[in-house]
């Protein structure tokens, strides 16, 4: 398995956030930056600075969840093992914080590691979200049942860092609430988290689905300590012509009214991937609509409109919603695309394709696979990411000064 390492900034908010996608890939990134307000291409050469690298000796290897940043400046993020050798890495992964130096530097520090799957979880490929009292949340591999946990670590006064399991999956005894929880949890303005699984939630079991193809969940705090878990809406059929779509393999994200939006890996008419909405409804209940179905067109396997979206969505102000897709492109493309959704009056949603990434006959034109999510800043700006093939697979970079930017 390979890592991407995606790395974004907002520059409004002056804060960095780094990113990964969740599954794939095992190597460094550069950055594109797609501007929506020019019309005119040019280039701008971004300069990166190594924070941190990984030497897996126990400091961790592969880190594919991207990281988060508290009021002090210090990083946190997961790692999906701990060692490398001369062979495959080993171990079943930690969570580790960076922590800024007078000098600029950062140093890194091993805040929890993982025993492994039915003791606490293993190999984490989310990145981890905070909550208002300073503790961390994300999602594991393991747990008692196999099919992945949700984890919160909360700090001591002595150091170390102590992790309490508030959920543990299950797609095999009848409660089926899902299987495999790949991408980020969101919070809402209640202290409610929210997250997806890959597999589960009932329904088809084939390659690429375990008694079903993927839930939505919500987990809701108690008085006692403990969180109930709900499923919002779950993806039960797989392959090509399923209602809805199949293996969302990132997180949710939320609009100013209370609705969630997502992707699919797959699902949809041609199996290509799914975008969709869900909207609540009384006593718990969620609606959902896909609002873009990814199609072919009659170009197998290289359809104009992308497909197979691994990241979830953005949204700008006006309601528009953006992404990525790790294929398709057409004609112009086959390196996968930038997508926008263009909200209408009537709540219906149109595509249109910002840029398409494209092969020359030689190898790579202009970069390929943008499987890590976007970010918008506050001028309409787009930040993301692309896949290609490098050596530098276990450091951690930013963006110190201007991004390589793309005007369109």
């Amino acid at each position: 398995m390979k890592t991407v390492t995606v790395l974004n900034r907002a520059s409004d908010a002056h804060n960095l956030r780094i990113q990964t996608s969740t599954w794939i890939m095992r190597n460094i990134l550069a950055v594109f930056a797609i501007t929506l307000a020019l019309a005119v291409s040019s280039w701008a050469v971004g300069k990166e600075k190594v924070l941190n690298t990984f030497q897996g000796t126990g400091d961790g290897v592969e880190p594919i969840g991207g990281v988060v940043r508290d009021a002090k400046g210090n990083l946190y993020g997961t790692t999906r093992f701990n060692f490398q050798g001369s062979g495959a890495p080993s171990g079943f992964g930690l969570v580790y914080q960076l922590t800024p130096t007078k000098t600029g530097e950062f140093t890194e520090k091993v805040i929890y590691t993982f025993q492994g799957e039915v003791v606490d979880g293993q190999s984490p490929q989310s990145s981890v979200v905070f909550d208002v009292l300073g503790n961390l949340y994300g999602t594991a591999d393991g747990g008692l049942f196999g099919c992945g946990i949700v984890y919160k670590l909360s700090p001591t006064p002595t150091g170390p860092w102590t992790e309490t399991i508030i959920h543990q999956f299950d797609a095999f005894n009848g409660q089926n609430d899902g299987c495999e929880p790949i991408g980020s949890l969101i919070f809402d303005t209640a202290g409610n988290l929210y997250g997806t699984t890959s597999q589960g939630g009932g329904g088809t079991t084939d390659t690429f689905c375990t008694n079903g193809c993927g839930t939505v969940f919500k987990l809701v705090p108690n008085k006692d300590g403990s969180w109930t878990e709900s499923i919002l809406h779950a993806l039960h059929q797989g392959g090509g012509g399923s209602p809805d779509g199949q293996n969302p393999f990132d997180g949710v994200v939320f609009d100013n009214t209370g609705n969630l939006y997502g992707t699919t890996l797959a699902g949809g008419p041609d199996d290509l991937g799914t975008v969709f909405k869900l909207t609540p409804a009384t006593r718990g209940k969620w609606t959902e609509t896909l609002l873009f179905k990814f199609h072919d067109l009659d170009l197998v396997n290289n359809p104009p409109g992308g497909a197979s979206p691994v990241a979830g969505v953005v949204l700008d102000p006006s309601g528009n919603l953006y992404g990525t897709t790790t294929g398709g492109g057409g004609a112009l493309g086959e390196g996968g695309t930038v997508f926008k959704l263009a909200s209408s009056a009537n709540g219906k949603f149109k595509e249109s394709v910002i840029h398409r990434f494209s092969l020359s006959e030689s190898g790579f034109q202009d970069r390929m696979l943008p499987q890590g999510g976007l970010i918008m800043d506050s001028a309409g700006n787009l930040f993301g990411s692309f896949h290609r093939d490098s050596q530098l697979g276990r450091t951690l970079t930013r963006l110190e000064d201007s991004l390589r930017q793309h005007h369109l």
